[in-house]
């Protein structure tokens, strides 16, 4: 199966198969992020997308809402 690259900010660079949840890619690599739902729909746990975009599925649904209710455009 393919694999991405994943740079976190303050900690390791690590190659993750695609589909695999960030928050668990975190994890188990050391990098702690606060989560609140796990699920990424309550924007507890927002992260910031720096390059890749284009790899990415758009927002649907209840994360399109978390997003506009977080003011928090695409892009």
């Amino acid at each position: 199966m393919d694999k991405v690259e994943i740079r976190f900010v303050a900690g390791p660079t690590v190659l993750a198969s695609y589909g695999e949840p960030l928050l668990d890619i975190a994890e188990a690599n050391g990098v702690k992020i606060d989560a609140g739902c796990r699920m990424g729909m309550c924007g507890a746990d927002p992260v910031r997308v720096l390059e890749g975009e284009k790899n990415l599925s758009p927002a649907m649904g209840t994360e399109r809402s978390t997003l506009e209710r977080l003011s928090v455009g695409e892009g």
